[in-house]
């Protein structure tokens, strides 16, 4: 009875799409001695996550350019759809003065308001959000310049940056950036700049290829990753690049859950480990960059669907018990498990389709169209 009706109602539920939530963020930033506003996208599967998973964070400066910022966010979007990117938090950072907000002092002078209210006061307002230790900053030109600044000084917060051809000013610190990239390979930099034509991006084009000439970067550094965009003009360098960036930068992610592996039939290469030894190798598997991505919702259904297909309960069980942990809000593992444990613990079978059941009523309350 019970595994029909969950048949019928997984049958009526509508494919989850990449359903997003926004938040607006006001405050009072006490390093900048002003009223800000920061916007923060949450991904598709952050509702039905516990704090135990903390998935990285893209911090877009320049976030009163529309222009800018629509295109970089929508690449983050899809890109996290076609698994090229981990489900990640995204906050852009509007500037009321980008020249003045991000100028970069000589030498050691005091650090700007800005990155000291990105160093001291965002991790704060994301807490409620639970992210986790990695972000990665991406600019264009007045703020990229100000990003690399920003990895010279904080390479431990901002371990990878994204500089869409800074401008002129950033070159004093590159030799600081250089010894940062040299001392930890998770570390890394992307530098782009766009064609050298007059019309194009001569300037900035030619202002960074002489600079990274005189720092002799890129060198044989693989995570200090330069590219001339051709026949891309100064604000389009960030269209055309971001993508490449992203990709490079989480092509570890994107290679990953390569375990209970399948043949062109879907049958499975070998047997699975023991369930507990199988957790075990996926918790290893989840390492990137000095710190871990959480196993994804989308990754905990794929080794499922395959140990399904094996006819492999016990580690099928396993997994499902894993995926209620991570995301307790997600009703489909509750009624996984509810099916899998009917016959050898009825009680707890049931118990766990009677909370998937109130977790669908939920998330049919929450669609707009209830």
């Amino acid at each position: 009875m019970w595994s029909r009706l969950f048949l019928s109602l997984a049958l009526s539920v509508p494919v989850a799409g990449m359903a997003q939530h926004t938040d607006t963020l006001r405050f009072r930033s006490q390093a900048m001695d002003a009223d800000r506003l920061v916007v923060v996208h949450l991904p598709e599967f952050h509702r039905y996550a516990s704090e135990e998973v903390r998935m990285p964070v893209i911090v877009v400066l320049d976030g009163q350019h529309e222009w800018f910022v629509g295109p970089v966010v929508n690449d983050i979007r899809y890109l996290t759809f076609t698994k090229e990117l981990p489900q990640c938090i995204t906050v852009e950072v509007p500037h009321a003065d980008r020249i003045s907000e991000c100028r970069i002092p000589e030498g050691e002078g005091p650090e700007p308001a800005l990155l000291r209210m990105l160093v001291e006061e965002l991790p704060g307002l994301l807490e409620p959000y639970h992210p986790g230790s990695f972000q990665l900053l991406i600019g264009h030109s007045f703020t990229a310049s100000f990003a690399l600044y920003a990895f010279a000084k904080h390479p431990e917060r901002f371990p990878v940056v994204l500089a869409h051809t800074p401008g002129n000013g950033s070159d004093g610190h590159l030799a600081r950036v250089k010894q940062h990239v040299q001392e930890d390979p998770d570390r890394a930099v992307y530098l782009s700049v766009g064609g050298p034509e007059l019309k194009k991006d001569k300037w900035h084009h030619g202002w960074n290829t002489e600079a990274l000439r005189k720092e002799g970067l890129p060198g044989d550094l693989p995570n200090f990753v330069f590219r001339e965009v051709p026949h891309a003009a100064h604000n389009a360098v960030p269209i055309r690049a971001t993508p490449e960036f992203l990709s490079h930068c989480f092509n570890a992610f994107s290679l990953r859950d390569s375990l209970v592996p399948v043949n062109m039939y879907y049958q499975l290469d070998d047997p699975p480990p023991p369930a507990e030894e199988l957790l075990r190798q996926v918790e290893e598997d989840l390492a990137w960059r000095g710190t871990s991505i959480p196993w994804e919702l989308a990754e905990i259904n794929g080794m499922a669907s395959r140990l399904m297909t094996g006819d492999h309960p016990e580690q099928l069980l396993a997994v499902f018990q894993r995926g209620v942990e991570l995301y307790p809000g997600y009703w489909e593992f509750h009624a996984a498990v509810g099916e899998l444990l009917l016959e050898s613990d009825p009680a707890m079978g049931r118990a766990s389709l009677l909370r998937s059941l109130a977790l669908l009523e939920q998330y049919n309350k929450d669609e707009p169209d209830y």
